[in-house]
């Protein structure tokens, strides 16, 4: 049984290595290109040591750069707005909150905070939006620990 399944495997690895045999794959629908056609591109681009573009085409490519229209660039409808510095001395303060409010007739769409001193002191226990226009940012610190921190708002309007 072994030696019929090891000359049936010989013999099939012969016929796939076969010169002659058809391939497996689809045939491609694609053209091949001639070697004239391929002949012509090369010596066209890019030019190489012992040829430049004429004066002509870098004119015409430098006008056509940047490509587009030249329209002026939109103001963004977002705005980032900081908080003052809010402080935590860790002895009289422990606790403290940081509200930034977004200009009028825009609403809040995030936010965030910066411990701007003793960033290994600042626990924020909440950080989120307060009402449509509001970021609000509540941290502590430990006894004897000081820390101060701001709060950031993304606002779109």
């Amino acid at each position: 049984m072994r030696t019929s399944f090891f000359f049936l495997s010989a013999f099939l690895l012969v016929a796939a290595c076969a010169k002659d045999a058809e391939t497996t794959a689809p045939h491609s629908q694609i053209p091949s290109a001639s070697s004239s056609t391929v002949a012509n591109t090369q010596s066209e681009f890019p030019p190489g040591p012992g040829r430049q573009l004429s004066s002509s085409t870098v004119a015409n490519a430098q006008a056509a750069y940047p490509p587009g229209p030249n329209i002026a660039a939109k103001p963004s409808p977002f705005t980032t707005v900081t908080s003052s510095e809010v402080a935590m001395d860790g002895v009289t303060i422990w606790d403290n909150y940081a509200t930034v409010i977004c200009p009028a007739g825009s609403h809040v769409t995030g936010g965030g905070y910066e411990v701007t001193s003793g960033i290994f002191n600042a626990r924020v226990i909440n950080s989120g939006p307060i009402g449509g226009n509001a970021w609000g940012v509540h941290a502590i610190v430990n006894l004897g620990a000081a820390a101060s921190f701001k709060a950031i708002a993304v606002c779109m309007s």
